[in-house]
């Protein structure tokens, strides 16, 4: 069904990619499709890759960037109820791949 509303940000401020609220037709249903750069030497990443690695924060190599698109519930100004359990998530390897993946997650979410 065709959402009520879409409000695409057209320059999202780093490390965010993009960012898209959807107004689903029933009244109170939203949805957010954010895609971010987790970036090799930020703090996400070295948590991340210390989660993965099982070293402490302090000892975790950094990462190569990774870009992550994530759709959560959330509220009409785009706050997420919780980030925890996404609707939809997906990685990509590079910036290009992710700019057409949160495209076609946004597709996906308002057909």
């Amino acid at each position: 069904m065709r959402p009520r509303w879409i409000d695409d940000d057209p320059n999202p401020s780093p490390p965010r990619i993009g960012t898209t609220l959807i107004a689903r037709w029933w009244p109170g249903r939203y949805v957010l499709v954010s895609t971010i750069c987790i970036e090799g030497t930020s703090d996400l990443a070295r948590l991340r890759s210390s989660i993965t690695t099982g070293v402490s924060y302090h000892e975790a190599p950094p990462l190569a960037e990774t870009f992550v698109t994530q759709v959560v519930a959330c509220d009409k100004y785009g706050v997420a109820r919780s980030w925890d359990n996404p609707l939809f998530e997906r990685e990509y390897a590079t910036r290009e791949e992710a700019e057409i993946g949160h495209r076609e997650t946004v597709a996906r979410f308002t057909s």
